[in-house]
């Protein structure tokens, strides 16, 4: 338990379940938990560790000389303490060695006085509120300071302690505080014997208390203590207890004790908590303790339940019996992934049609008087039934097989969206015809900006820029933009808005308005709410290629180079299509028609020209001017993962990368085209790109290695192999994503007046954004706000200042300057 206080998050660690195993000599834990028979049977508890169900418990903070330990148990000074500590040598005899211990006079030590000072009980609403609030993942504060002597009552007689507790309860936020007033030999004994079954519980001079807390000063200098069986220093100590902080395994889901009440015990003095105070009553006559079981029960569940109203602790009072009411459960403090908001539809109730009946049912009885005549009538109604249900049933089958099948023609906004969501049609038209009001053609940057020839003070300069601009993003807004993983992302080029798509694995598109004031949508219970953990902008699905399954997955996203009025996708059906802003109609661009999966695309500046690569080898050009203009080529036989192309004045360049190399060509003439460098990676390439100015190589592979290359634009003058094609810096990153994680992919910034950077995901949660020369210009990350890897990333093509990401869940973030 202690090891779980010094954890960096103790509220965590208390959480995780634990159970004993009993291979010591008490074993007290194991009892209470699996019962007297059966709490030293090792495979009893074993059992325990497997099929438990988790039950909170109480724990204690034990504070001795400014030191806080926690304690799960007991604390014992006085008898059990002496005996305890006293028999040590005596392990070997199990729970036996006290018996002995106290026979051959190891108890001759109790008689020392203590001061024994208990807190009341009962805390009122104003003392509550004062309590300071837990700071999330620390452990609970202390509320009672060792100098308060307001709401303390005082008992100071030398006493005993038997360290058992049989009406204690595992959450119930209190302690259990026993004191025995000295005895002879005798008494101790008979107490002693009957100790495990509570029966030291009905001794006619035990004071008995539940209480928040309690503190001892020992007023003789010798004695022991022992806290959970372990020696501590005889010195004042103070125990405060802290409600239901750990979780232990219980095959029953609370203390397996054994004990019931005695109804002829004369003179029993109890304790009982009434007007927030602890009072002792006057003893009680045998013929008024005569009752039932079963009334005692009940009678103890009204002042329990009473206790807890008192204390506010109306959850604990539900799990009493029948409450009057409960409340809500609290809010929780630890950091969660943004949720999203629930739509709720009205439903529509209408009858349930009747089950399927058997043949003999549906046709009814047959008249036996029935004639010929109508008997010729009735079979021949049947046969057209019959036929009737079989075209039906044939039709229902030919319609779930064009589902399943891709769809090639063209899609209107209400076909893409659905019936589900058809009230967003509106409202997502508006933003898209707005955004075509304004032509964003691609700029292509100068292959000689931000060169410097070798000048590392001005590139240092450069870097230190970006890193002042880059450095303080935070996260501004995030939304559950598609239902499924992120695949590929694309930021719009619009200034005024944060218009990003992102593409999932089933097919869906994403269109998410990042900053835009979000349309409040009400729960269940038909109201409106506001949190840290609520969605910010609004977003849009599009089921822009079909079946909406894995074979779906959009593999890229790219803009229109010419205006930005148009979004690519590609996918795994084979398909690319262009969704048009200005028409809302999503239309087929090219596809496949043997079943070749498309892994990327990359267009020309000009907007006419297609470049796709795909699973088999291949790479083909698409003329978007002319229908199926295209021709291909095949330049390896193993899967090319992905496709770049630069377009500059020294001709179409491009970069494909499959298996584990990474090669750059260069298209001579039409149909024809020479390989101009290749470099061999230990592992699979999983991406590699071309920056703005068409001069830098980034390429990110299994081996955990990025390749940074740089290539002069004189290189591109002649048609020759290049002299070399080694990368000049290679970093070490992460990029072992698994199975369930979208492989990373090192993406440039587009835009071209900056100093040319690229982000990529980091598998512990961060983003990093690195400049061409492989420094580390920043790491973005909120642990409050992110919980998962940001595998996709992508910029703003215009304001440095703008980034957005998106993870395995569909969650995605938006990354700028605070504006609070």
């Amino acid at each position: 338990m202690n090891g779980f206080a010094h954890h960096e998050d103790p509220k965590k660690a208390f959480s995780i379940p634990i159970a004993p195993i009993p291979t010591g000599s008490g074993n007290g834990l194991s009892l209470n938990l699996l019962g007297l028979e059966r709490g030293f049977d090792v495979t009893e508890a074993a059992l325990n560790v497997i099929k438990g169900k988790h039950m909170k418990v109480d724990v204690f903070s034990l504070t001795q000389d400014g030191k806080r330990t926690i304690s799960f148990m007991s604390q014992a000074l006085g008898l059990m303490a002496d005996l305890d500590i006293g028999t040590e040598n005596l392990r070997w005899m199990g729970d036996t060695r006290f018996m002995v211990g106290l026979l051959r006079g190891e108890s001759d030590k109790l008689k020392m006085a203590n001061s024994l000072n208990h807190l009341q009980a009962h805390r009122n609403s104003q003392i509550q509120a004062s309590t300071p609030p837990t700071v999330s993942g620390s452990l609970p504060p202390l509320v009672n300071l060792p100098d308060d002597t307001e709401g303390w009552t005082t008992y100071d007689q030398p006493i005993l302690d038997y360290m058992a507790f049989p009406v204690s309860q595992p959450d119930d936020g209190l302690i259990d505080v026993m004191a025995q007033p000295v005895s002879s030999r005798t008494d101790i004994l008979s107490s002693l014997g009957g100790a495990a079954k509570g029966e030291t519980y009905w001794q006619p001079n035990l004071h008995y208390v539940k209480a928040h807390a309690y503190r001892v000063k020992p007023l003789s200098p010798k004695g022991a203590l022992a806290v959970d069986g372990e020696i501590f220093p005889f010195k004042e100590f103070q125990v405060e207890v802290h409600q239901k902080l750990a979780t232990l395994l219980s095959p029953y889901g609370y203390y397996a004790v054994e004990f019931s009440p005695q109804h002829s015990r004369k003179g029993t003095q109890c304790l009982s908590h009434l007007n927030s105070r602890i009072t002792v009553l006057k003893p009680v006559s045998a013929r008024d303790s005569q009752c039932t079981s079963e009334q005692e029960r009940e009678a103890n569940i009204a002042r329990n339940r009473a206790l807890l109203e008192q204390l506010e602790l109306k959850q604990a009072v539900a799990g009493l019996g029948n409450a009057s009411s409960v409340s809500k459960p609290a809010a929780k403090t630890k950091a969660q992934p943004v949720q999203p908001k629930k739509r709720v539809k009205k439903e529509t109730f209408e009858a349930e049609p009747p089950r399927r009946q058997s043949s003999r049912l549906k046709r009814g009885a047959i008249d036996l008087d029935e004639s010929p005549s109508k008997r010729q009538k009735r079979e021949a109604d049947l046969e057209l039934l019959r036929a009737k249900e079989a075209e039906e049933r044939l039709e229902a089958e030919e319609r779930a097989r064009m589902a399943s099948r891709p769809r090639r023609h063209d899609l209107n906004l209400a076909t893409l969206v659905g019936e589900e969501y058809s009230e967003d049609i509106t409202s997502m038209s508006v933003t898209l015809q707005d955004l075509a009001q304004t032509s964003h053609p691609k700029r292509v940057a100068d292959p000689e900006a931000f060169t410097y020839d070798n000048d590392s003070k001005k590139q240092d300069a450069e870097v230190e820029e970006l890193r002042q601009r880059l450095r303080p993003l935070k996260i501004v807004s995030r939304a559950k933009v598609t239902q499924d993983r992120i695949y590929s992302a694309a930021y719009h080029p619009e200034v005024s808005k944060d218009l990003i798509f992102f593409g999932d694995k089933h097919g869906q598109l994403g269109i998410w308005d990042a900053r835009a004031v979000p349309d409040e949508v009400a729960d269940e219970d038909g109201e409106t709410r506001t949190s840290d953990d609520e969605e910010g902008g609004k977003y849009w699905r599009l089921q822009v290629h079909w079946p909406a399954t894995s074979k779906s997955s959009i593999s890229s996203v790219k803009m229109d180079p010419l205006n930005a009025h148009n979004v690519y996708t590609s996918s795994y059906d084979c398909s690319v299509r262009s969704l048009s802003f200005e028409t809302g109609i999503s239309r087929q661009v090219y596809g496949t028609d043997d079943g070749t999966l498309i892994s990327s695309i990359d267009i020309s500046p000009t907007g006419n020209e297609m470049w796709v690569s795909d699973s088999l080898g291949g790479v083909t050009h698409v003329d978007l001017r002319e229908d199926a203009s295209k021709a291909r080529w095949i330049w390896d036989t193993r899967k090319l993962a992905d496709i770049a192309v630069d377009l500059s004045d020294s001709g179409p360049a491009g970069l494909e990368y499959g298996a584990e190399t990474v090669r750059e060509w260069l298209e001579t003439k039409p149909g024809k085209g020479c390989l101009r460098a290749e470099w061999r990676h230990d592992k699979s390439v999983s991406s590699a790109y071309w920056d703005p100015r068409g001069r830098s190589i980034v390429s990110t592979s299994y081996d955990d290695k990025l390749r940074l290359w740089e290539i002069s634009s004189e290189r591109f003058t002649s048609t020759g192999p290049f002299p070399s094609s080694r990368p000049f810096s290679q970093l070490t990153h992460n990029c072992q994503t698994g199975k369930w994680l979208t492989i990373l992919r090192a993406q440039w910034s587009p835009n071209p007046d900056v100093y040319p950077h690229f982000t990529i995901g980091n598998m512990n949660h961060s983003l990093d954004i690195f400049s061409c020369k492989g420094d580390l210009v920043a790491r973005l990350a909120d642990k409050d706000k992110i919980t998962a890897v940001q595998a996709v990333t992508c910029s703003h093509p215009n304001v440095v200042e703008r980034a957005a990401s998106g993870n395995a869940s569909g969650r995605c973030a938006l990354w700028s300057i605070s504006t609070d």
